[in-house]
């Protein structure tokens, strides 16, 4: 806030990873396999599909498979901090903290074994 330039926006972010890597990271967190299997865009749309209407319209539940994340699973976006980094002073750590305390949080709140 001290830094910033008024009107300006800036990109908090950290490192770039797939959502394979993001997987493997929690995987070595949690200590249970990562997922093995990568099922065609088709299978996991339409698992999404009928998880949203079971799940969301019928039992009125948050579906565990929504069609937003099947479509941003397929999506590679990557993004920059350099201007944060260059302007502001942003250093971001590596993920494994952030994802670490993640997963403590889904635990603590019986989100995950």
């Amino acid at each position: 806030m001290e830094k910033a330039v008024p009107g300006e926006r800036y990109i908090l972010g950290g490192e770039n990873l797939t959502l394979k890597q993001i997987l493997d990271k929690l995987a070595a967190i949690t200590g249970l396999p990562s997922p093995k299997v990568k099922l065609p865009y088709a299978v996991a749309y339409a698992t999404g599909v009928v998880d949203t209407v079971v799940s969301g319209k019928m039992l009125k539940r948050e579906p565990r498979v929504t069609l937003d994340s099947v479509r941003m699973g397929r999506k590679k976006m990557f993004i920059t901090s350099a201007k944060a980094e260059r302007e502001l002073g942003w250093n971001p750590g590596p993920v494994d903290g952030a994802l670490r305390r993640a997963v403590e949080w889904f635990q603590a709140n019986g989100y995950a074994p």
